[in-house]
């Protein structure tokens, strides 16, 4: 199918509802169904959430083959949370068939390049790929599609349920 921009996408990516891009104003007025997470209520005060390492944030939070790993990037090269996380996901707990879903994606997650070429990665959705990464998934390494989107087409995507994410990290100090 023609999109409005005049790029042919093939059919096999329009399924389960996904369009292609028809205008900047296609939406507007739509109704959609917004998907809210199941949460768990907690009344009694805890003394403390932090935790010493990664992977007790990871195995506490419940991480599972299969899972959609969310990070939000703010430090653009410099930010090396997402490498951090994925190598104690995949090399520390032996995690597989993980999509990664992030703000963006360069030099700095550079290592997630070599877990899309062992297939440990399986899905990318960023509003931007550069670098080593970028390189594998033009090589078709990356077994699913790639899914690039706006910087606020995530948020949109979030919230329609159409990007389900399983655990989520941010960079953050602690003093």
């Amino acid at each position: 199918m023609i999109n409005a921009v005049g790029r042919d996408i093939p059919d096999e990516l329009l399924t389960d509802g996904k369009e292609v891009y028809q205008g900047k104003f296609h939406m507007d007025g739509k109704a959609f169904r917004k998907a809210g997470p199941t949460t768990i209520r907690h009344e009694k005060p805890q003394e403390n959430k932090l935790v010493k390492t990664i992977r007790e944030a990871c195995e506490q939070c419940g991480a599972h083959d299969g899972m959609t790993v969310s990070f939000h990037h703010a430090f653009r090269n410099g930010d090396y949370v997402t490498s951090l996380v994925m190598k104690v996901l995949i090399e520390d707990m032996g995690l597989k068939d993980l999509t990664v879903a992030t703000t963006s994606l360069g030099s700095a997650q550079d290592k997630l390049a070599d877990y899309i070429e062992q297939g440990k990665i399986i899905g990318i959705q960023s509003s931007g790929v550069r670098g080593r990464i970028g390189e594998v998934i033009s090589a078709g390494k990356l077994k699913t599609p790639a899914v690039i989107r706006s910087h606020g087409g995530r948020p949109r995507a979030i919230e329609t349920g159409e990007l389900h994410i399983d655990i989520s990290f941010i960079a953050a100090f602690h003093r």
